[in-house]
């Protein structure tokens, strides 16, 4: 028994191949552009965990220098002080006076994020009391806390100030 091969299918053969490689194609042209959006979202996640770790970095170390103005002996050195009082890495660091500019309750950083962190406390000058202190005996005293982190070979940078008023007995 032999086969006649008709002229249409003559001219057909290898048109499946050709089908397929190009659906083979297109699809690796698909596959390898949802890997680089997924690197590109992967990376937008982590600028954006970065971005956070900042700001709660300087969050802290605001809340450490705020808690450090409790200190009579820190008050009274930034107070008399006619500069800027430096603010040091929160781990445990203490100025050229010997007062502890650390918050004791910090979490700890993950040590291969190569961050930089600095700051100041500066004595604003005094105003009046709040509400509920006598304006003869108290007088008020306005300091501003200004923190700035970021994390190195990066742009990214987290500056946070705060401002707060501490009550003196007037003299």
């Amino acid at each position: 028994m032999s086969t006649k091969l008709t002229s249409s299918y003559r001219r057909s053969q290898g048109a499946v191949l050709l089908v397929c490689l190009v659906l083979l194609l297109a699809m690796t042209l698909i596959g390898v552009q949802s890997i680089d959006s997924s690197q590109l979202q992967s990376q937008m996640a982590n600028n954006s965990l970065h971005k956070q770790n900042q700001y709660h970095w300087s969050l802290n170390e605001l809340r450490a220098q705020e808690k450090a103005l409790d200190n009579p002996l820190y008050i009274s050195a930034v107070t008399a002080s006619t500069l800027e009082v430096p603010v040091s890495r929160s781990i445990s660091s203490s100025d050229s006076r010997g007062l502890v500019l650390s918050d004791s309750d910090m979490i700890t950083r993950n040590t291969a994020d190569a961050y930089t962190q600095s700051g100041a406390v500066v004595f604003s000058g005094d105003s009046v009391p709040p509400p509920g202190y006598s304006l003869g005996t108290y007088i008020g005293k306005d300091y501003e806390i200004n923190i700035a982190t970021a994390i190195s070979d990066t742009s990214s940078k987290s500056d946070q100030t705060q401002g707060l008023t501490r009550i003196a007995p007037k003299t």
